[in-house]
């Protein structure tokens, strides 16, 4: 498969951290493709005739339903964990440390999960692997019961997928619950969180880089009711 660029990785985690039925698919694909591959390599005469090893704890492709978390084993994945390791470093700290926390979180369930991350950010770098993200995310975002909320996520993933096939990094958000138990979108920087309306989210691709001066953190304190979307062992 094609190496994996450190953004591909970082949207990868993210969304194993904030839709992980969404990822459960990615990650299918991704293995489909992988064995796609090998096969064609061994068909031109390289490589050993081996079977893909299979992924245990999927069975069937489950269908997609209300967001629930939910323990995804991919064990049987393989994958270079050290470039994911990287890429979930931060660099500066104008995120406020978000993907290092976000590497940290993935890193304490164990290595799998990191080489899971690193076979859908190698294919997330390709292509093809974009445009899958973006039918699969349709069908996702469709089932949801709560619509309004979806299409929110939904302009926050386009967005995110959009700033990966322009060259840039993921932007540093994630979601916060509101007054009503809606899951509302957050971008984390080092002065704190900025609930994004839908102008902060078109933002997110205005100019690819940060979110705009005016669109600043004024320092909510919200870091209590942050609600980072992680499995436990």
């Amino acid at each position: 498969m094609t190496q994996a660029s450190p953004n591909a990785i970082r949207l990868a985690a993210w969304i194993y951290a904030t839709h992980p039925k969404l990822f459960q698919k990615l990650l299918a694909k991704a293995n489909a493709a992988k064995a796609g591959a090998s096969k064609a390599k061994n068909i031109s005469g390289f490589g050993c005739n081996c079977p893909p090893q299979a992924l245990r704890g999927f069975g069937a492709a489950p269908g997609f339903g209300d967001l629930t978390l939910q323990p995804i084993d991919i064990s049987a994945v393989t994958s270079a964990t050290d470039p994911v390791s990287s890429a979930l470093t931060d660099t500066s700290g104008s995120s406020g440390g978000f993907w290092s926390g976000l590497g940290s979180d993935l890193s304490s369930i164990g290595s799998d999960v990191l080489s899971g991350v690193g076979s859908v950010g190698s294919y997330l770098t390709s292509g093809s692997g974009l445009s899958s993200l973006t039918g699969l995310a349709n069908t996702y975002f469709a089932s949801q019961a709560v619509q309004s909320q979806a299409n929110t996520q939904q302009a926050v993933l386009q967005a995110q997928a959009q700033r990966v096939a322009s060259g840039y990094s993921p932007a540093p958000v994630t979601y916060q619950q509101n007054a009503q138990g809606q899951l509302v979108p957050v971008y984390q920087s080092a002065s704190g969180y900025t609930p994004l309306n839908s102008s902060g989210i078109a933002a997110l691709t205005t100019g690819l880089g940060g979110l705009p001066s005016w669109a600043l953190p004024v320092g909510l304190g919200v870091a209590g009711l942050l609600i980072f979307m992680k499995f436990s062992k």
